[in-house]
């Protein structure tokens, strides 16, 4: 038999409006994660509505279940940066339009977030850093394949010294997730998670992405290249197809592959 309570702390914290999509922006919740057991509650709660009693903000929810992770998982435990992975998951969970799927939200992101971080936590662990299953190795496969697509570009980058450590260490470990809008988000890792090569994928979207831009890359220094691969929202979401389009046809990716 159920606990009554649980439908008073579900339902309760899951009649709150969600922020329609479309003005959504990168899922950024990292103001209230700046350490998992020490959240900066006083300053920011004293700007928004008292929660009726028994209901719970969603950011709560995300604390909670980043909290828990931390606690059954005390090799990785908490990393800056998972909070910007568990977002976009729990979103899609918590603004399902099915009541009935909606009231679990809480114990599928947790589910989903396990898993997914089952498959990058190699990302998170400084010791694995320069290691084959590490986020050094990653990031200069990224320039791999930029040589072999576009050689040229590869040379203009490798002559202004231009790690990929400066920008692609954000778009790897946190999966694109501060890159584009919320919707071009989910967009993007609905193609990913899709692909049973899932992140081979991702450094193609990384390599598409630079070359996508290759023209301004090209023609500028190396402070406006820096500025212009660490800028946030380059994918707007009007934007956003013809990016697609442009960066399969640009890298030779197949249509399929980009889920054009």
């Amino acid at each position: 038999m159920s606990c009554p309570c649980w439908s008073l702390i579900l339902r309760g914290r899951l009649k709150r409006a969600p922020v329609p999509i479309k003005d959504a922006g990168p899922p950024i919740f990292s103001v209230w994660f700046l350490q998992v057991s020490s959240p900066l509650k006083a300053p920011v709660l004293s700007e928004y509505e008292v929660l009726p009693d028994g209901s719970e903000a969603h950011w709560e929810v995300v604390e909670r279940i980043l909290f828990i992770y931390a606690k059954l998982n005390p090799g990785i435990a908490y990393v800056q940066g998972m909070n910007e992975i568990v977002g976009p998951l729990y979103y899609t969970f918590a603004t399902n339009p099915n009541s009935t799927w909606k009231e679990h939200a809480e114990a599928d992101t947790f589910f989903c977030f396990t898993n997914l971080m089952s498959e990058i936590r190699d990302n998170f662990i400084k010791s694995l850093d320069d290691s084959q299953c590490g986020i050094t190795y990653k990031m200069e496969k990224v320039y791999v394949i930029l040589k072999e697509k576009d050689r040229e570009l590869y040379m203009k980058l490798q002559e202004q010294n231009i790690k990929p450590q400066f920008f692609a260490f954000r778009w790897l470990t946190l999966l694109l997730s501060q890159e584009f809008l919320l919707p071009d988000v989910i967009r993007i890792w609905d193609s990913l998670f899709a692909d049973d090569s899932r992140f081979d994928f991702l450094l193609l979207v990384c390599c598409a992405m630079l070359t996508l831009i290759r023209g301004q890359l090209l023609e500028g220094d190396f402070t406006v290249n820096m500025r212009l691969l660490q800028v946030k929202e380059r994918g707007k979401a009007k934007y956003f197809s013809s990016w697609l389009r442009t960066a399969s046809a640009t890298t030779g990716f197949t249509s399929s592959q980009l889920l054009v």
